[in-house]
């Protein structure tokens, strides 16, 4: 019994740590095509990267 809960306790650990968001942090400047201005509080998602 106390085997089993071990092995148990342990398969929980295991996927718990593999389950968690990874943190990505995107930095530097977003410029508009044409003007070259730089833009303020624009939002951005990466298209490989499914939300």
């Amino acid at each position: 019994m106390k085997v089993a809960l071990a092995l148990w306790l342990g398969c929980m650990c295991f996927v718990t740590a593999f389950s968690q968001k990874k943190n990505i942090t995107v930095s530097g400047y977003i410029k508009e095509k044409s003007t070259h201005e730089t833009l303020i509080g624009v939002n951005i998602y990466i298209k490989e990267n499914p939300l």
